[in-house]
C-alpha cells in the first residue's frame, strides 16, 4: 500500500479529513484524492491529461509568442504567472481569446493592472465552461516596462 502524506489540519489548525475516492464503485479502479479549488469546491476531471505550455523571459510578453494554439478543441484549465518582483509601472496583463471565426469575436479573459495590489504571483482557474475550438488561440501580453523576470504557464486539456 502506498503511503500518502495528507494534512489533517488546515492553515488555521482546524481538523480536516481527506477523502479517498475510487474510479470504480467496487473499488477495483484507481484510488485518488479529489482536488479542490481555492474556493473549496471539488474539481471534477474528465480524465484528459493536462498539458502545460510554459514561457519565460525578462522583457515584454508578446501575444505573438506567448500563446497556445493546440489545433484541436481544448479546455483552458488554468493560467499562472510569476514575476520576480511586483511591478511598479501601471500596465495591464491581458490574456485573450483570438477567436478562429474572426477578430469581431475576440474576447479578453484577464485584463489586470499588476501594479495595483503589487501582484507578483497570479493563478486563475478556468475549467468547465472555457472550451474552445480548434481554430482558437489563447494569448498573453504584458509590456513589462520594469523588466521583471517572469514564468508564465497555460494549462489546458484536449477535448
Amino acid at each position: 500500500m502506498t503511503a500518502f502524506n495528507v494534512r489533517t489540519e488546515d492553515d488555521y489548525g482546524r481538523q480536516i479529513k481527506a477523502i479517498l475516492a475510487n474510479t470504480a464503485k467496487d473499488g477495483s479502479g484507481t484510488w485518488y484524492f479529489p482536488l479542490v479549488n481555492s474556493d473549496g469546491k471539488m474539481m471534477v476531471a474528465d480524465g484528459a491529461t493536462p498539458v502545460e505550455a510554459p514561457f519565460t523571459g525578462a522583457a515584454a510578453i508578446l501575444a505573438a509568442t506567448a500563446q497556445i494554439a493546440p489545433g484541436a478543441a481544448f479546455r483552458l484549465l488554468r493560467f499562472e504567472l510569476h514575476l520576480s518582483a511586483a511591478p511598479s509601472s501601471s500596465e495591464n496583463l491581458v490574456v485573450a481569446v483570438d477567436d478562429g471565426v474572426g477578430a469581431t469575436y475576440d474576447t479578453k479573459l484577464i485584463n489586470l493592472d499588476l501594479s495595483k495590489g503589487s501582484i507578483a504571483d497570479l493563478i486563475v482557474d478556468f475549467g468547465k465552461g472555457y472550451e474552445f475550438k480548434s481554430t482558437d488561440v489563447i494569448t498573453a501580453a504584458y509590456t513589462n516596462t520594469d523588466t521583471r523576470t517572469y514564468g508564465l504557464k497555460f494549462v489546458y486539456e484536449l477535448i
